[in-house]
């Protein structure tokens, strides 16, 4: 079945890399797949464009099909290959609305994540009322999902399509500086668990692996 696939991607990118944690998930590791450089801009080359005329990253075709949005890609796979590797989806109605409800409510985090980011690129220098209102709002929604993370998952006792999206958020603020041991104690234990999980490590983005990121973050 993974011959049939093929996957653009970026590194350091959080929707592909949920995309190939769900991948490896699953149990395809050896789909096709070719690594772009956003610096070069060939995510806007021709290639791309022919799958995804929004000239984004990731892009997945799976035989004739085509799916280009990262949260999607991850629910047709579940969807599809529900039998394969890990099921990401539990069966039982309420673990199943657990699931999907986490699974979605990720999105405040990537919200939060972006406003920050962008309050602290702001020309010619940051806002500080601003800053502090956007760090103040990060900081509260961590904390929201350092409760959620206390039983070692995002969302019920196993790991699932919540987590494939929460982990690929994570990381990056840990990445950049973010301290999180000492406030929020449930979420430093979640991310060291589940960056170990061989499906993470397999989408581990390939220059991360030099060394640590920008202090981007690291006055919060």
């Amino acid at each position: 079945m993974a011959k049939n696939m093929f996957l653009y991607w970026g590194s350091g990118s959080p929707p592909c890399m949920r995309v190939m944690i769900a991948l490896a998930a699953k149990g395809f590791s050896d789909y096709p797949n070719k690594l772009l450089s956003f610096d070069k801009k060939e995510h806007k080359s021709d290639e791309v464009l022919k799958l995804n005329p929004r000239g984004q990253l990731p892009a997945f075709r799976d035989g004739d099909i085509v799916i280009n949005e990262s949260i999607a890609i991850v629910s047709y796979l579940e969807a599809t290959y529900p039998d394969q590797g890990t099921r990401l989806l539990p069966e039982d109605k309420a673990g199943r609305a657990l699931v999907l409800q986490r699974f979605h409510e990720v999105q405040n985090l990537i919200q939060k994540i972006m406003d920050f980011y962008m309050a602290s690129r702001r020309k010619p220098e940051p806002d500080q009322e601003e800053m502090k209102a956007k760090t103040t709002a990060f900081l509260e929604e961590l904390k929201i999902w350092d409760g959620y993370v206390a039983g070692g998952f995002a969302a019920g006792s196993s790991f699932s399509m919540a987590d494939v999206l929460l982990i690929s958020q994570i990381v990056f603020p840990v990445r950049v500086g973010l301290k999180i041991a000492e406030r929020f104690p449930n979420l430093q234990k979640y991310h060291d668990t589940m960056v170990a999980l061989p499906s993470v490590q397999a989408a581990w983005p390939p220059h991360w692996r030099d060394g640590p990121g920008p202090n981007m973050m690291g006055s919060i």
